[in-house]
């Protein structure tokens, strides 16, 4: 059971991270199409000045979704040096229950059950500011996020309004 849940965090994973590319990739090809073709004229209602507001939309939601990316980068690191740490403190906490040294089966390394025990301290207190840390960057990631998606909205929307001013007035 615990084995399909793994599986399922892994996709879901992948998928958002996957997700994230591809709404980096549309802001950055959006603002490359406007860009390619815009000439700047005086500021105004008019349609240069729409794809102005586009532009710099969409270049915030680039900077916002790159922002999400090295955040959820740092994210995955921190959970995988909290797992590295875990396992650690699990072999250092099983060679406290017996008496003398003991060998790490998974890395071969000699354990000293005196000294464990003030690793198994110290690896507790890294473990505990690392979900400090983490729990910001999860915070971060959900803001930048939405921050994202905003602008490009906004980027998107205002295309949209660029094409069809010369209607509209």
């Amino acid at each position: 059971m615990a084995d399909r849940s793994i599986e399922v965090f892994k996709e879901l994973s992948v998928s958002m991270q996957k997700f994230d590319y591809f709404i980096l990739g549309i802001s950055i090809a959006l603002f490359a199409y406007l860009g390619k073709d815009f000439i700047a004229t005086k500021l105004g209602l008019n349609q240069s000045t729409i794809e102005l507001i586009a532009l710099t939309a969409l270049f915030v939601s680039i900077t916002f979704g790159y922002a999400r990316l090295k955040c959820g980068l740092t994210i995955k690191s921190i959970n995988f040096n909290n797992l590295h740490l875990g396992e650690t403190r699990g072999a250092l906490t099983e060679a406290t229950s017996t008496k003398g040294l003991k060998y790490n089966a998974k890395t071969g390394d000699l354990i000293d059950p005196s000294k464990a025990v003030l690793e198994i301290k110290v690896i507790k207190e890294i473990i505990e500011e690392n979900k400090v840390i983490l729990k910001k960057q999860q915070d971060s990631s959900v803001l930048l996020g939405r921050f994202r998606d905003v602008f490009l909205i906004i980027g998107f929307v205002s295309i949209l309004v660029s094409k069809y001013i010369n209607l509209i007035i």
